[in-house]
């Protein structure tokens, strides 16, 4: 509706005349939006976590994750998403646990 005026904006949240949205807003509309479609409770700060653990899990590269974050280092967002390290580590396992057992079953 508003064409190009927001082009060389930062802002992410903002009302029809360009104004910022108040801080409860979009936490409002993701709950009706939810709520409408059965989903489970989650709060709106949970999307960028859900985000971030698809961007990891399909492996996306964690310096262009960082940079889309916002974060200053890509230590902060390894940090932050360590718990999803495991998940990936127990899923190389049991790749590699896979080829293992059917070299065998192929070599016997």
């Amino acid at each position: 509706m508003l064409g190009n005026k927001r082009e060389n904006s930062n802002k992410v949240f903002v009302n029809e005349t360009d104004a910022l949205m108040h801080p409860d807003t979009p936490s409002k509309i993701f709950q009706k939006i939810r709520k409408k479609n059965n989903l489970p409770h989650m709060k709106f700060h949970g999307l960028r976590h859900t985000s971030v653990s698809l961007q990891i899990y399909e492996g996306v590269h964690m310096k262009v994750i960082s940079k889309r974050l916002g974060h200053s280092s890509c230590l902060t967002t390894a940090m932050i998403y360590s718990h999803i390290d495991t998940t990936l580590n127990k899923e190389v396992a049991s790749v590699f646990n896979d080829l293992f057992n059917e070299r065998k079953t192929v070599a016997n």
